[in-house]
C-alpha cells in the first residue's frame, strides 16, 4: 500500500475546551517545573569545546590525534556499509517488500547486524578467531563495497523516479536539532571508552574472548555469561580500530533506530508523522546518553522495533517469510539483553486480546519458522551458558538450575542495584513516572520532559488506526513490567521510543495536523534546552575537546586523573616490559579492558578470586601452587579502587591468620615489578623464597575493612575515627612491620596537630 502525504486520519480530535485547557496546563507545568533553572542550561553549552585546560600541541601531536580519529570514523563508516549490503541481500532473497524507503533501511541494517552476529558467533564457538579469519572478513567486506560502488556508480545518472516530500519549518527544526545531536554523539565517540561496565564487560569479556580466539569460558567474570548479541556487532569496531570504533557502531545504530522509528510511523499516519517520530527520537537525551557508550540499550531498541515492525507484518497477512524474519529479530532482541523477553512477551500478550486467530492451529508451521529462527540466533547464547554454568539463563533462576552461581550476598547486590528502587510505598507508585522524569540529569535517567508532557495530548483524539490501539496497550503493559523489575531509565529506552511512535502517529497523522506541528516545536524546543545538560555531562565523564582540538592523545584521555581511579599508565607499562602470552590476575579491579596481556577479573558481584583462595589454603605454598593451576603469571593489583569497592562490597573479610599467609606469600613468593600511585605488578616466583630480607609494599593489605575504612575517615578528615580504624588495622596485621610504622607515624602526626591548635 503506497503512504500518501496526507493518508486517513489516524485518529480523530475529541471536541471541548476543557480538556483541552487541562493538557495545555499540564504541558506547561512540566516544562516549568524541570527547567526552572534555565540559566545553568545555557552556562553547560561553553564547557563543549573549552580546551584550556590542555596545553597547546605541536602539529605532529594533531596528525596523530586526528589520524587516529579519521581511522575510527572510516572504520565506522565501511562497517555500517558493509552491514547495509549484507542486509539488503538478506531482504531481497527473502523478497521483503515495504512501501517505505525509511522502513527499508532500518531492516537492511538489522538483517546485516544479523548476518556479522552469524559470522562472529560461528566463528567463535569454533575457536576460530585468529588473524588469517579476520583479515578473510576484512578482504569479503572490501570486495562487496567495491562491488556495491561499481553497482551505485552506473546507477547514479539514471533519473529518480519521485521526491521525498518537504516536512515544512516545524519538523524540519526539530529534525535539524537532532542532528545536533547526533554531531555531538560523534564527537563524544572520538574518545576512547571508558564506561565503567564497558571496561568491565561490555567491551572486556569480547576482548578476553579474543586473546582466547573464541568464545571461551570465563569463570571468574558472571557479566561473561550474558547474551553478547549487541557486543558481537560492536566487536567489528573493536577489532578493525579500537573502542571509538565501536562507541561509533552503537551511534550508527542508534540512528537506524530513529530512521526505523520514522518509517514506521510515515506507514502509520504519513510523511508528518514520520518525521515527528524520527526527531522525537533523534532528541531523545537518554538514547543519546546511552550510545556515548558500548551499552547496549540502542542496539535493543532496534531489534524490539524491527520485531514488532516483522509481527505486525506476520499478523496482517499468510506470507510465510515474515514469521521467520520476526523470530529473526526477537531472538536478536533476546541475544542483545535478558529483558528483550519482556517486549516479546508483552507483544504476543496483547496481540492475544487482539486477535486471537493469530493464535488458530492452522499458523503452526508460521509458528515453527519462528521459533527455528530465534533460536537461530538466541540459542548459541543459551547453549553456551547451559554448557559451562549449568543455568541457560545464569546468574537468574538459579534455584531452578544446578551448577555455577553467585554467592548469595553478590546476587542480592546485584538484584539491588539493578531495580534502583526510588519508592518503596503503594502510594508512591502513583508519582513515580513524575520522579523518574524529574530527577536530577544524569547518565543513566535524564530523558527529558517531551514524554511526560506530551503524553497526555493522547486523550484528546479517538485513535482510529489499529496500529495506534496496539501501541496504546503495549506501551502501557511494557512500562508497567519495566517498572515492576527497575526504576533505572536506561533500562527504558525501548519504551520512549514506542510511546514516541504513538504520539507521532496520532499527533501529525490525525484530522488535526496543528497538534503535530506544535508537538515538533514544543519538542524542538525542549531539545534545545536539554542540549545544555547533555554538554555538561558529556564533559564531565566524556570530555572530547582536547581530543577534538587535538591537544589530547587517546593515551593522555584515559590517564587524565578526573577518570574513575584509571589503570592505564599500568596497563601501558604491562605492554612494554611483559610478554604477551603471560596471564595477569587484576586484584583490586574489575575492569580488564586495555590490558595487551590475557587476564582474569572478579566483579564487584562475584566471589574475588584471591580471597577465596586465601581462604581455602593453609598456608603461602598452597597459595602459589593455586595460582599456578589457574595459569597466573603476574597480579596486577589497583589499590585505589582496591579501597573503593572493598568497602562497599565486603570483599576481603579474611582472619588474621588468612591475611598472614597471603602476605607472606605476597613476601616470598612474588617479586614487585612496578609500583606507582598504589598501583603495583607482581611477579609470581617459581619457588617461594626461604626468607625475605626487606619488606615490600603489600597493596592487597588495603582492602580489610578497617584498613579501607581508615581511608574514607581520613578523607573525610574524621581523624577520631581514623585513628581507632588504624588501631583494628595493626591488630588485624600483627605480622606486619610497615603498618605498625604508619600508627606510630599517624600518632605522632595526630598528637603533633592536637598542640598546634592549643
Amino acid at each position: 500500500m503506497k503512504n500518501s502525504i496526507v493518508p486517513m486520519p489516524t485518529a480523530q480530535h475529541r471536541e471541548g475546551w476543557f480538556f483541552f485547557s487541562l493538557v495545555c496546563l499540564w504541558v506547561g507545568f512540566v516544562f516549568f517545573s524541570f527547567f526552572s533553572q534555565l540559566d545553568r542550561t545555557f552556562h553547560f553549552w561553553g564547557l563543549l569545546f573549552n580546551a584550556d585546560a590542555f596545553p597547546p600541541a605541536d602539529s605532529a601531536q594533531w596528525w596523530k590525534v586526528w589520524g587516529e580519529s579519521l581511522g575510527a570514523v572510516l572504520t565506522t563508516v565501511i562497517v555500517s556499509a558493509a552491514t547495509l549490503s549484507l542486509g539488503k541481500r538478506v531482504r531481497v532473497f527473502f523478497q521483503l517488500d515495504f512501501s517505505n524507503a525509511w522502513a527499508r533501511w532500518g531492516f537492511n541494517f538489522g538483517l546485516g547486524a544479523v548476518v556479522l552476529g552469524f559470522f562472529w558467533i560461528g566463528t567463535g564457538l569454533c575457536g576460530l578467531w585468529y588473524l588469517p579469519v579476520r583479515q578473510g572478513l576484512t578482504a569479503a567486506i572490501l570486495l562487496l563495497l567495491l562491488w556495491d560502488g561499481f553497482t551505485l556508480g552506473r546507477r547514479f545518472f539514471q533519473p529518480v523516479e519521485g521526491s521525498q516530500p518537504r516536512p515544512g519549518w516545524s519538523y524540519g527544526f526539530l529534525c535539524l536539532t537532532g542532528l545536533a545531536y547526533v554531531l555531538l554523539t560523534l564527537m563524544v565517540n572520538l574518545t576512547p571508552e571508558n564506561f565503567y561496565d564497558s571496561m568491565v564487560y561490555h567491551l572486556a569479556v569480547p576482548q578476553y574472548w579474543l586473546d582466547h580466539h573464541g568464545l571461551s569460558d570465563f569463570p571468574t567474570n558472571f557479566f561473561s555469561n550474558y547474551p553478547y548479541g549487541a557486543e558481537t556487532y560492536f566487536l567489528n569496531g573493536l577489532v578493525f580500530q579500537g573502542t571509538e570504533a565501536a562507541k561509533m557502531l552503537h551511534a550508527v545504530t542508534f540512528v537506524f533506530c530513529a530512521i526505523l522509528a520514522g518509517g514506521c510511523a510515515w506507514e502509520i499516519g504519513g510523511a508528518r508523522s514520520g518525521y515527528l517520530a524520527l526527531g522525537l527520537v533523534l532528541t531523545l537525551p537518554l538514547l543519546s546518553l546511552n550510545i556515548w557508550t558500548t551499552q547496549v540499550e540502542g542496539f535493543l531498541t532496534l531489534a524490539i522495533l524491527l520485531f514488532i515492525y516483522a509481527l505486525n507484518r506476520w499478523a496482517r497477512n499468510q506470507e510465510s517469510q515474515w514469521p521467520f524474519i520476526a523470530g529473526l529479530f526477537a531472538g536478536l532482541a533476546v541475544a542483545a539483553k535478558y529483558n528483550g523477553a519482556i517486549a516479546i512477551a508483552a507483544a504476543f500478550v496483547i496481540l492475544a486480546f487482539r486477535n486471537r486467530d493469530f493464535f488458530t492451529n492452522n499458523r503452526w508451521v508460521s509458528w515453527a519458522w519462528f521459533g527455528a529462527a530465534f533460536m537461530l540466533v538466541a540459542g548459541p547464547w543459551i547453549l553456551k551458558n547451559w554448557s559451562y554454568t549449568g543455568n541457560p539463563t545464569f546468574p537468574y533462576f538459579t534455584s531452578l538450575f544446578h551448577g555455577r552461581h553467585l554467592p548469595t550476598e553478590g546476587y542480592e547486590r546485584l538484584l539491588t542495584e539493578q531495580r534502583g528502587r526510588i519508592v518503596t510505598q503503594w502510594w508512591d507508585w502513583l508519582m513515580l513516572p513524575w520522579k523518574l522524569i524529574m530527577t536530577n540529569p544524569d547518565s543513566y535517567s535524564f530523558a527529558g520532559p517531551v514524554a511526560l508532557a506530551l503524553l497526555p495530548l493522547i486523550f484528546l483524539f479517538k485513535l482510529r488506526h489499529p496500529a495506534l490501539r496496539f501501541l496504546v496497550w503495549y506501551s502501557l503493559l511494557i512500562f508497567v513490567i519495566s517498572v515492576s523489575v527497575t526504576h533505572i531509565l536506561r533500562f527504558m529506552v525501548p519504551d520512549f521510543v514506542l510511546l514516541y511512535i504513538l504520539l507521532a502517529g496520532a499527533l501529525a497523522g490525525g484530522d488535526k495536523p496543528f497538534w503535530g506541528k506544535a508537538a515538533a516545536w514544543v519538542a524542538g524546543v525542549s531539545a534545545v534546552l536539554c542540549f545544555g545538560y547533555l554538554a555538561n555531562i558529556s564533559h564531565y565523564y566524556y570530555d572530547f575537546s582536547g581530543i577534538v582540538s587535538g591537544r589530547q592523545t587517546q593515551e593522555q584521555y584515559l590517564t587524565d586523573s578526573r577518570k574513575l581511579t584509571s589503570y592505564y599508565g599500568m596497563s601501558q607499562w604491562l605492554s612494554g616490559h611483559l610478554p604477551d602470552d603471560k596471564r595477569l590476575l587484576i586484584v583490586g579491579d574489575a575492569r580488564g579492558l586495555y590490558y595487551k596481556q590475557p587476564f582474569l577479573t572478579n566483579t564487584v558481584f562475584d566471589t574475588q578470586t584471591l580471597a577465596r583462595i586465601a581462604c581455602e589454603e593453609k598456608d603461602a605454598q598452597g597459595i602459589a601452587r593455586r595460582l599456578r593451576e589457574l595459569g597466573v603469571d603476574y597480579l596486577v593489583v589497583n589499590g585505589l579502587e582496591g579501597i573503593r569497592v572493598s568497602k562497599d562490597y565486603h570483599h576481603y573479610e579474611l582472619t588474621t591468620d588468612q591475611w598472614n599467609h597471603l602476605d607472606d606469600f605476597v613476601q616470598r613468593g612474588t617479586q614487585l615489578m612496578y609500583s606507582d600511585n598504589l598501583q603495583g605488578v607482581y611477579g609470581i616466583l617459581p619457588e617461594l623464597k626461604k626468607s625475605s630480607k626487606d619488606e615490600k609494599a603489600d597493596l592487597i593489605l588495603l582492602f580489610s575493612p578497617p584498613t579501607s575504612q581508615f581511608f574514607a575517615d581520613v578523607k573525610k578528615r574524621d581523624m577520631n575515627s581514623a585513628e581507632e580504624d588504624l588501631k583494628q588495622t595493626v591488630q588485624l596485621y600483627p605480622f606486619s612491620s610497615f603498618w605498625k610504622k604508619q600508627k606510630s607515624s599517624f600518632e605522632k602526626s595526630a598528637a603533633l596537630s592536637k598542640n598546634n591548635t592549643r
